[in-house]
């Protein structure tokens, strides 16, 4: 949402050198994000990226740093302000551990990254994105693995690799199918975007069983 709408504001030149349109784009992904949540209330994971990407496009609002611990520590305070027992859950520790082992992986390489993706040109911006996409599995998976083998009692040896393929085909297929499909129901023609959303999940789901068998 924060990308199509701040590209979007941006194809009106009198909007674009006239207005602040990235914090407004960072505003209706607040709004779109509290509609998300209204959908699934009462998940932790769900609360607490509320709070964290309220947090992140308030900051881009003030003209603050964006990605920090701070965000993470503001989401675990409200969460256990309302609901203290969560700390002893699985959802909680797995999400927080994850994003706090991501956010410190990405404050220690973030000045590199910005080197690579200003001097390596497009096949530069290119490897930084497909590195960030395996280097994000990579670091989330060793951040967890501690909670999930304490809690399941087992360590799912092949659950990088299938996260190596899931997460891009979630994030460049099923998700933008997703948002599309949303825009375009209004009018009515979002039967030319489901099929695409559907064959993502199905793709999905044949990952799930081929790993798990």
């Amino acid at each position: 949402i924060f990308f199509v709408v701040r590209r979007g504001l941006c194809l009106i030149p009198k909007i674009a050198l006239n207005y602040p349109t990235k914090k407004w784009a960072a505003l209706a992904a607040i709004l779109a994000t509290m509609g998300y949540l209204s959908l699934c209330w009462g998940s932790v994971p769900a609360v607490r990226a509320f709070i964290m990407t309220s947090v992140i496009m308030l900051a881009i609002i003030f003209d603050r740093t964006a990605l920090s611990m701070r965000s993470v520590a503001i989401a675990a305070t409200v969460i256990l302000l309302f609901w203290p027992e969560v700390l002893l859950g699985p959802s909680f520790q797995l999400s927080f551990a994850a994003v706090v082992a991501l956010i410190a992986v990405y404050e220690a390489t973030q000045a590199r990254l910005l080197q690579w993706r200003v001097e390596g040109g497009i096949p530069g911006k290119i490897t930084v994105y497909l590195g960030g996409m395996i280097g994000t599995t990579v670091v989330a998976s060793l951040a967890t693995t501690p909670y999930a083998v304490h809690t399941f009692g087992r360590f799912t040896s092949h659950g990088v690799v299938s996260n190596m393929i899931a997460i891009p085909l979630t994030s460049l297929w099923v998700m933008p199918s997703a948002v599309l499909s949303v825009l375009l129901m209004p009018f009515g023609l979002e039967s030319l975007t489901l099929p695409w959303l559907g064959q993502g999940i199905e793709y999905l789901i044949i990952i799930a069983e081929s790993v798990s068998a």
